[in-house]
């Protein structure tokens, strides 16, 4: 019920913060020229997801996994590990001051066609800085989710993306603002970061301003050695995780920004696609409002919850009594339950957009954006989006729960947690995916991009699938991890309703979108909505798991309202 409401706070914000930014958003696409977009939409993006994604998603990772709200830990064991949690934190910090100048750098020796040296230098280096300003959220923000304040995180980045399509959309559309405008939204979003942040954990004592200074430590005798000020600032165990983590997020970068590396060597090299980083930027932003809406939310909250297993599983192993045996029991199948219903609900919602979605590509880019975008192949490069989704939705999930099942010793070695012959073969099909990308964008443009990144997809949900299947943790006793997964795959006549809604959609498609009349798009979109009620239906019936959980939400509601 807990996370369930959690849950609830999550999209509630995330649905007005993200229609208000989609809004925005659209405004600017539709005032702005394709080059201002583009290289907001590409170079910028990936030297600012470079500087934040390495410096904090390991340490992220750690510090959730870090129990400092359960009932039975003393006062004095729940300071000490805030502690860790703040040092942690600030270690990102660091990381940050030593990847943004070699960020900047690698970037802007890159160059982008179409925008003077001068300028593309001075974005950079204005979207670095603030890159790292927001790094410095990252003490309080941990602290939040760590005593499970996910909706205070979720406001603290509504505001902050509110923020910063304001500040966009100004820029461009009263000023007529070059890159530098997108360094100054970001520096707007970090301030919201900071300030919320920061005064949320001082005005609420969820922990003490003398802990979140960095270096700090709740013991009073010096250490004797480095090693022991190590595992007194960060923890012995949360360190290792931390660096195994961040191993982790390292291969995750690469896989995931290989995308824009791919856009912007395409364009080094020529192609006849002369807008395809402003394509590609519209259908990313179209196809990303879902992934933060309903999926980010999911994720988010899933995180959290499932990384609370490592603490039974410690206590478990410390001291294998039958009362901790059985407590680790019950949370590990409270968790893997959690997971096959969350996965098999994202499955479901994410299978109505591969399905429903690519007939109706064209007429929603060509609503929003006219001729501009819907002349050029952006329709085609969101058709392959719809598809994308799908893997976008497990893999996430997915990740979340396999990090859950890892042990200490898998994080703290990058040869255990990545075997070897897994590791040749996401390192092989890696490469050969860019390659094929690299080859073949520059001839049908970012449709190659997606299906790259569809194929990275799909091999990181093979290797998670596998590591939990053989290799993640097991209560003795417990679910099995192959029923675990196979729970959460929908029932067989919830995917019959999604193939054949998929196929009337298809055909009864205007064969000339550009020249249809209106009449035939109209038939088709109450084509497309009778199917999705069907669907929606179907899952109605054949999933029972979820009917009863809409109906434990809404029942409340109506009483309320007097139904």
């Amino acid at each position: 019920a807990d996370a369930t409401r959690s849950i609830a706070s999550l999209f509630g914000v995330q649905i007005f913060t993200k229609a208000l930014n989609f809004c925005l958003n659209w405004l600017v696409v539709k005032v702005s020229g394709q080059k201002l977009f583009g290289v907001g939409a590409v170079p910028l993006a990936l030297l600012l997801s470079t500087i934040q994604f390495l410096s904090r998603d390991g340490i992220r990772g750690a510090c959730r996994r870090i129990d400092i709200t359960s009932e039975h830990l003393s006062n004095m064991t729940k300071e000490m590990r805030t502690v860790h949690i703040v040092n942690l934190s600030w270690s990102a910090m660091g990381i940050s001051f030593i990847l943004g100048p070699i960020c900047v750098l690698i970037m802007g020796s890159l160059g982008y066609s179409g925008v003077d040296s001068e300028t593309y230098w001075r974005a950079l280096f204005f979207l670095a800085i603030s890159a790292v300003f927001e790094i410095l959220s990252e003490p309080a923000l941990n602290i939040i989710i760590a005593h499970g304040r996910l909706h205070i995180k979720a406001l603290c980045e509504g505001l902050g993306v509110t923020i910063k399509a304001s500040i966009v959309f100004i820029g461009v559309v009263a000023f007529d603002s070059g890159p530098q405008i997108f360094a100054i939204a970001q520096m707007g979003y970090s301030l919201a970061q900071v300030i919320g942040c920061y005064g949320y954990v001082i005005l609420t004592d969820l922990c003490p301003p003398n802990l979140l200074l960095p270096f700090s430590t709740t013991e009073t005798e010096r250490a004797r050695t480095i090693r022991e000020a190590m595992d007194r600032w960060f923890g012995r165990e949360s360190r290792f995780e931390a660096a195994g983590l961040t191993g982790v997020a390292i291969l995750r970068w690469t896989v995931t920004e290989i995308d824009k590396f791919v856009l912007l060597a395409a364009k080094s090299r020529g192609t006849k696609f002369v807008n395809m980083d402003a394509v590609y930027g519209v259908v990313f932003n179209l196809g990303s409002i879902l992934g933060r809406i309903v999926f980010e939310p999911v994720e988010t909250q899933s995180r959290v919850q499932f990384s609370k297993l490592v603490s039974f599983h410690r206590n478990f192993l410390n001291n294998p009594s039958q009362e901790n045996r059985e407590a680790f029991k019950q949370r590990f199948n409270s968790i893997s339950r959690s997971f096959s219903f969350r996965m098999r609900v994202l499955t479901q919602i994410s299978g109505i957009i591969a399905c429903l979605g690519p007939p109706y590509c064209w007429l929603l880019i060509h609503v929003l954006y006219k001729e501009k975008y819907s002349a050029t192949n952006a329709p085609r490069v969101l058709q392959w989006y719809c598809l994308y989704v799908l893997a976008m939705a497990v893999n996430g999930i997915l990740e979340g729960y396999r990090d859950a099942v890892s042990t200490k010793e898998q994080l703290a070695s990058w040869s255990s947690y990545y075997p070897s012959g897994i590791t040749g073969f996401l390192m092989v099909t890696f490469a050969v995916s860019s390659s094929v990308a690299y080859l073949v964008v520059p001839e049908i443009g970012s449709v190659g991009i997606v299906w790259a990144n569809t194929l990275n997809l799909i091999l990181r949900i093979l290797f998670s699938a596998h590591f939990i299947a053989y290799r993640g943790v097991r209560a003795p006793g417990g679910t099995l991890p192959t029923e675990t997964i196979l729970k959460a795959i929908p029932d067989w006549r919830i995917l019959l309703s999604l193939g054949i809604s998929a196929v009337i959609t298809t055909v009864a498609s205007p064969m000339e979108l550009q020249v249809a009349s209106k009449e035939l798009h109209a038939l088709h979109v109450a084509t497309g909505f009778i199917c999705g009620i069907s669907i929606l239906a179907t899952i109605w019936v054949f999933d029972p798991e979820l009917r009863s959980e809409v109906i434990s939400i809404a029942r409340p509601v109506f009483r309320k309202i007097g139904l």
